[in-house]
């Protein structure tokens, strides 16, 4: 088994050690996480009106520096990753028999 492998950027497929790339696709699941959190914060604030959207910054900052809400965003990343390890690209996580019929 080789002791390398490779990270899709864009158009371009980078060399790396297997941990690396697992280090990178949890950290990017993780910003990608509170990315999401932002937008929603920041939808939040818009539609309640009381502070506008830069409220919702503000409240997003107050959250996402907690480090129990750190260790809980990376701490998902990580099953996800370990139950996909040696699957291709785009397969389901759970294999389904579809030959089988209920009835």
């Amino acid at each position: 088994m080789s002791d390398r492998t490779q990270f899709a950027v864009g158009r371009h497929k980078v060399a790396m050690p297997r941990p690396m790339k697992r280090s990178l696709q949890v950290a990017s699941a993780a910003l990608l996480t509170a990315a999401v959190v932002l937008f929603v914060m920041m939808i939040n604030g818009f539609l309640v009106g009381r502070g506008g959207t830069l409220a919702g910054v503000d409240v997003w900052l107050a959250f996402i520096k907690r480090s129990d809400i750190i260790g809980t965003i990376i701490l998902t990343g990580i099953p996800l990753l370990a139950a996909r390890q040696g699957a291709p690209l785009g397969a389901p996580l759970i294999q389904t028999n579809s030959k089988r019929r209920i009835g």
